[in-house]
């Protein structure tokens, strides 16, 4: 009567049954849990690698000091790897500052080659000498003087400074709400070559009076400024378009 297959019988045999199918089913499902998080870390650890990978080949740089227009200067005059291993930057700033001012004082071609940029000698030399920080005018100046090519990009506008002519690259210097950085890879002077769609921009003379005066435009140029940057152009006046490109670029 041992082996009667009584009602305790049958419920034991059930529940030893239960608990092996679900500790075998248990178990399976902890390997593939298992091998699934190792597949997942490795794609992650190569995510990771990826992004380190992209970081560390970024042509974009962007200074960390509060000078930045110096700093994005002295990359362009030198290298990135030149400023990663620079010691005592500020003793170095103040010895490149005072040779730009002495450059300046002995070069009588600056006032004549600084001049469609409205830069004025006076004022240079008194923002190298006394201010903490360099201006965009101050950048632009050091930049003529260097026979720099650079082409500065600022909000929906843009303004180049071409003075190497043996040159066909240029440098970008984006000017963003809480950054400026640096391009450090070369772009072409070549509109048209160029990868940041220029088309989407305003090339000017000048940041802080961008526009002439309306006289000087002919209502087919204003629209397509305008359409360049988002700005509406059907059933519109010259006057009209002309008072919403003033209102967008300032």
């Amino acid at each position: 009567m041992e082996f009667q297959l009584t009602s305790k019988r049958i419920q034991d045999i059930l529940k030893r049954s239960f608990i092996v199918k679900h500790k075998t089913s248990f178990q399976d499902n902890m390997k593939k849990e298992k091998k699934r998080e190792n597949q997942l870390g490795t794609k992650t650890d190569m995510q990771k690698q990826n992004v380190s990978q992209k970081l560390s080949t970024s042509s974009i740089y962007i200074p960390q000091e509060k000078d930045v227009f110096f700093w994005i200067f002295y990359v362009l005059e030198y290298d990135v790897l030149q400023y990663d291993c620079l010691q005592q930057r500020y003793k170095r700033q103040q010895e490149m500052k005072n040779a730009y001012i002495s450059e300046i004082q002995g070069d009588d071609t600056l006032k004549t080659r600084w001049k469609p940029y409205k830069l004025k000698k006076t004022d240079i030399l008194s923002s190298i000498g006394n201010d903490t920080t360099l201006s965009l005018d101050c950048f632009i100046a050091l930049c003529i003087m260097k026979n720099k090519n650079v082409r500065i990009l600022k909000n929906n506008m843009y303004m180049e400074i071409f003075e190497n002519s043996e040159s066909n690259e240029v440098h970008h210097i984006i000017c963003k709400d809480d950054h400026i950085e640096l391009d450090t890879i070369s772009h072409s002077k070549d509109e048209k070559n160029d990868t940041l769609k220029l088309n989407t921009y305003i090339k000017v003379h000048s940041f802080s009076k961008p526009l002439k005066s309306i006289s000087s435009y002919k209502i087919a140029q204003l629209k397509e400024w305008c359409q360049r940057i988002g700005i509406i152009v059907e059933k519109k006046k010259k006057a009209d378009l002309y008072s919403e490109l003033q209102a967008k670029l300032n």
